[in-house]
This record gives structure tokens, C-alpha cells and sequence, in this order.
């Protein structure tokens, strides 16, 4: 029994990993494919997002840093 899973069982356990490893990789690149072709189809259609300028999260410095006392 043992031979014959060296000989036959392990070839092809090891071949069918590589087919489901090939299949998951295209699988995968079709995805991208589709999901960057939508990208641009929707640009074509409706344009550039428009982007929000980012706020400026840093403390203050100087004259307008926050403090925690009470001012007089």
C-alpha cells in the first residue's frame, strides 16, 4: 500500500494543489481585470471623483494652542 502511494497517491495529490493553485491565480487577475475595467467605465461615464481637500489634524502652534486652564 505504501508503494502505491508514493508511486501514484502523492503525484497526484501534489498535481491537483497545483491545478487549484493555477485556478485561485486566475481567478484572481480576472478579478482585477474586472474590477479596474468597471474603474473605468464609471470614470468614462460620470468623470473624476471629486477629492475633498484633507484637513489639517496637527496641534495648533503659538498663539492658538489649546490649553486646559481657565483664561482670565
Amino acid at each position: 500500500m505504501s508503494a502505491v502511494r508514493a508511486t501514484v497517491l502523492r503525484p497526484v495529490a501534489e498535481a491537483a494543489r497545483s491545478v487549484r493553485r493555477a485556478g485561485r491565480q486566475a481567478l484572481g487577475s480576472v478579478r482585477l481585470s474586472v474590477r479596474q475595467a468597471r474603474a473605468d467605465l464609471r470614470r468614462t461615464l460620470f468623470g473624476e471623483p471629486e477629492r475633498t481637500p484633507s484637513e489639517d489634524r496637527r496641534e495648533p502652534s503659538g498663539a492658538r494652542t489649546r490649553t486646559l486652564e481657565k483664561r482670565p
